[in-house]
């Protein structure tokens, strides 16, 4: 989920339970307001795609094995969606 104020994604993974926080990331920009998951570089891990404003995207690239609980990120990468 997408927090327009603070600039950051909040990944929540799903457990028996309902859900658990993963954590919460930087997007490198501004005004997130749609994510994508995705494995887009062919790890086998899912990746993260933000929107952003002025017509980007910020990439979180993950860093642990799918279905992991301690999901990590690297650095945002934002790029001009056009």
């Amino acid at each position: 989920m997408t927090n327009w104020f603070n600039n950051r994604v909040r990944v929540l993974l799903a457990n028996d339970t309902g859900f658990t926080t993963a954590g919460t990331y930087p997007i490198g920009g501004t005004g997130p307001s749609a994510v994508r998951t995705g494995d887009l570089n062919g790890d086998g891990k899912p990746d993260l795609v933000v929107a952003i404003e002025n017509n980007k995207v910020a990439v979180l690239r993950a860093m642990a094995a799918a279905r992991s609980l301690q999901r990590s990120f690297t650095a945002p990468q934002a790029r001009d969606s056009e």
